[in-house]
């Protein structure tokens, strides 16, 4: 099971971020004490998602002051979590980049995980637009994701609608038809 809520802060003041920390070790002991053979994570914490710190983009000090606040962040989430979630979701075209900042956080996740599985959030969408992203990116984005840690999310497709509600199925969606030729390659499918 994966707990994804987006509006507790992990930075800022240190007063909201210890509040949020709490109220995530509750939420976490909670589904635990409801169903103790269900494996917890939590979608986006761990390592906590930054782009620009986490390619380096911002120098040495800031990549250094993210890897120290994961550290925090770990200290207080990870006894709590059986597997971690990093999200990989693309904010930028830049498919270079985009593996630059996959392998930053996924090694990052690796770090602070106690030797816990890492699963990748992936969304076949760019962040912002909601445009799908080329064939050839998403399947770089499957296969960073297969060398570097233990599996994939994916996150459904969406329209920018009120609501967010489902995007019309695409058989022959770029994505989709990449998703596929990863999964042949995977023997997961014939």
């Amino acid at each position: 099971m994966v707990v994804d809520i987006e509006q507790w802060p992990v930075e800022g003041s240190n007063a909201d971020t210890q509040v949020s920390l709490a109220k995530y070790q509750q939420t976490l002991k909670a589904f635990r004490r409801a169903d103790p053979s269900v494996k917890l994570g939590l979608y986006s914490v761990l390592p906590v998602r930054d782009y620009w710190r986490a390619i380096g983009w911002r120098g040495s000090e800031e990549l250094d002051a993210w890897k120290a606040r994961n550290t925090e962040v770990a200290a207080a989430l990870v006894p709590n979590v059986d597997e971690l979630f990093p999200s990989l979701y693309t904010f930028y075209g830049d498919k270079d980049a985009w593996i630059v900042f996959a392998k930053a956080n996924i090694d990052e996740a690796r770090r602070i995980s106690q030797g816990k599985p890492v699963y990748c959030f992936l969304w076949p969408q760019f962040h912002k637009t909601m445009a799908f992203l080329p064939g050839d990116f998403w399947y770089a984005q499957l296969d960073t994701c297969r060398r570097l840690a233990d599996g994939v999310v994916i996150w459904g497709t969406m329209t920018g609608a009120a609501g967010y509600s489902p995007k019309k199925w695409d058989e022959n969606a770029e994505w989709w038809q990449a998703t596929l030729r990863f999964l042949r390659e995977e023997g997961k499918i014939p």
